[in-house]
């Protein structure tokens, strides 16, 4: 069965994250929490900037997908070097610790567009990243339980 690799299990626990991390973030778009999100850091990553189009935002949503799904993978392996007890509490403090690096690396590196963010913005995504952080581990133990009798 493909759900018994490990790795697939992170690549759609990632998927899934990504997904419900993107629809909370637009809607605290709109409800005015924000003025960016994921998408338009992806962009910035690939094309330095924001551009119009529909292009650079298909471009932005699935550097955000791959962005994600890469750190779902890291999840399971390292809930494989520890246990899956816990799960949930590692998740949320895998994805705070995340969500802490990215910004400790925007500083460093001076991203123009983290410098601009409010304390508003911030907690925003400080919760975008915790909600990932829950929905990866759920959707893992949810696959979990239906692949190999070990965990994750």
């Amino acid at each position: 069965m493909l759900i018994d690799d490990r790795m697939t299990r992170g690549v759609i626990a990632g998927a899934v994250g990504a997904v419900v991390q993107n629809v909370y973030i637009f809607a605290a778009q709109i409800a005015g929490f924000t003025r960016t999100n994921y998408e338009d850091y992806s962009e910035i990553f690939f094309f330095s900037r924001l551009l119009p189009g529909l292009f650079p935002t298909f471009f932005g949503l699935v550097g955000h997908l791959i962005w994600d799904v890469f750190l779902g993978i890291i999840f399971v392996y390292g809930i494989k070097l520890t246990s899956s007890r816990f799960y949930v509490l590692k998740g949320v403090v895998y994805s705070a610790f995340i969500w802490w690096l990215v910004n400790v690396i925007s500083l460093l590196f001076r991203i123009p567009v983290f410098d601009s963010l409010s304390y508003r913005e911030q907690g925003a995504y400080f919760v975008g990243a915790l909600l990932f952080g829950l929905v990866l581990a759920f959707t893992l133990k949810i696959l979990g339980s239906r692949g190999e009798r070990t965990g994750y």
